[in-house]
Order: structure tokens, then sequence, then C-alpha cells
């Protein structure tokens, strides 16, 4: 009887394996979305591939990729993804929280249960507003004007750009 359940446990076992590997791949890294102004008044927008010397490789939207050389470039825009969602469900439940802890703690109500629930949805939606309004402030693109930029200056701003790449190791 014991053999048989060490049988049914390793197969339990191999079958988990071959069927959850795939799910256990590593995601490809993304490189981050810029939006570019040009000096002539052209526009590129893709995901940064690497940072080259003297240039900035980016892949289109289209899947093409396309170089910018950075003396043609006037302002780098970093696009972010918005955390409105996250940020405003993390502060309605901290909010909620506190609020189930002052309604119970709280003298004078009759019921412990609906003074905690009071509270919760008081609290919870005020976090969840100002949990709502930080992650549309964090979320806001950040733009680098490098248009007159010095060289060293421009040697910095590149390499913080390069770790933000897909392959930031290109040489």
């Amino acid at each position: 009887m014991i053999l048989k359940d060490k049988k049914l446990v390793s197969l339990a076992l191999v079958f988990s394996v071959v069927t959850l590997c795939p799910l256990l791949d590593a995601k490809e890294r993304r490189g981050a979305q810029l939006k570019i102004a040009q000096k002539d008044g052209g526009q590129r927008e893709g995901e940064l591939i690497a940072v080259k010397p003297g240039s900035l490789l980016l892949q289109s939207a289209s899947g093409g990729d396309v170089s910018v050389e950075l003396a043609a470039i006037d302002t780098i825009k970093i696009v972010k993804r918005s955390k409105i969602g996250m940020a405003a469900l993390i502060g309605g439940g901290v909010g909620a929280a506190f609020g189930v802890i002052a309604g119970i703690v709280s003298p004078g109500f009759t019921s412990r249960g609906v003074a905690a629930l009071e509270g919760a949805g008081l609290f919870g939606g005020g976090g969840a507003a100002v949990g709502g309004l930080t992650g549309l402030m964090i979320s806001q693109p950040k733009t680098i004007n490098i248009s007159g930029m010095d060289e060293n200056r421009l040697r910095a701003t590149m390499e913080k750009l390069r770790k933000q790449s897909r392959v930031p190791d290109f040489k």
C-alpha cells in the first residue's frame, strides 16, 4: 500500500513539473516607452531597445527598429504605466483597515460591527481617493530636454536611460 502511495505522489510530482514549467519562464525584459521630439519637428515613439554611442535604438509599435541620432533629438519623454488603480486599491485597503479599527475602539456605539463597517466605508473611500491621486502623480511622464545639454550631463542622462533599456549592457 505504501509503495502504491509513493508511486502516486511521484506521478503527481512529475505531472506538475511538466505542466507548470512553461508557466515559470522568465518574462523578457521590457525597455522604457519613449516619445522623442526631434529638432526638425518630427516625432518618434517606441520601446527603448538600446542606448548606442550617439543614438537611441527604438522598436516602434509596428515592430520595426528605428535609430534616432542624439544630435537630432530635442526632448525625450519617458512614458510610465498608470499606477492609479493599484495605488487606489492599496489606499482604500489601508483606509478601510484603519476605519475598522477606529470603529471597534470608538466609544458610544451600541454595535461595534456597525461602527466598524461605517469606519471602513468612510476611511476606505478617503484612502482610495488619496491613493488614486498619489498614483496619478507618480504616473506622470518624465520629460528630458537634451537640446543644448553639455557633454557631461548628456553622458549621465544616457547612462540613466541605458538602465531603462531592454538591452542595458549594449556596447
